[in-house]
C-alpha cells in the first residue's frame, strides 16, 4: 500500500489550516493594535473640565465599548490559534480510518466554536459601536 498519498494529503491540508489561521490572526492582531492606539489616544487627550453628564457618559460608553470589543478580539484571537490543535485529532481519526479501509482520505471539517462566532460579531458590533459614540462625544464636546 501506498503511504506516499496520506503523507501529501495530511501535509497540504495541515499547511492550508496553518495559512488560514496565521491570515485571521494577523488581521485581528493589527484591529487590535489599532484599537487599543485609539483607546490609549482617547483617554490620554481626554480632558478633565466638567461637562454636562451626557457628555461624560458618552465618553464613558465609548471607551467601555473599545474595551469589550477588545478584549473579544483577544478571545476569538486565542480561539483562532488553536483550531490546528481541535483539526489534529479528527484528522488523526479519518487518516486512521482511510488507511485501515484502504480509501482516500476525506476532507476533514471543523468548526468553530461558539463563543468563537459570537465574540467574533461581538468584537465587531462593539468597536464599531465605540467609533461611532466617540464621534458623538466630539459632536457633543464641540456644542
Amino acid at each position: 500500500m501506498d503511504t506516499n498519498y496520506y503523507h501529501n494529503q495530511l501535509e497540504q491540508l495541515n499547511e492550508i489550516v496553518k495559512e488560514s489561521a496565521d491570515k485571521k490572526i494577523s488581521f485581528y492582531k493589527h484591529v487590535i493594535l489599532v484599537s487599543s492606539s485609539i483607546l490609549g489616544i482617547i483617554i490620554s487627550l481626554h480632558t478633565t473640565t466638567s461637562q454636562c453628564l451626557y457628555v461624560r457618559l458618552t465618553f464613558v460608553f465609548s471607551v467601555i465599548s473599545l474595551l469589550i470589543g477588545i478584549l473579544s478580539m483577544v478571545v476569538v484571537i486565542y480561539d483562532f490559534s488553536h483550531l490546528p490543535e481541535r483539526i489534529l485529532p479528527v484528522l488523526q481519526s479519518e487518516i486512521e480510518n482511510a488507511l485501515k479501509k484502504d480509501e482516500k482520505v476525506k476532507p476533514v471539517f471543523v468548526k468553530h466554536k461558539k463563543r468563537t462566532l459570537i465574540l467574533e460579531k461581538m468584537s465587531y458590533l462593539f468597536l464599531l459601536l465605540g467609533m461611532a459614540l466617540l464621534v458623538t462625544y466630539n459632536v457633543f464636546i464641540s456644542l
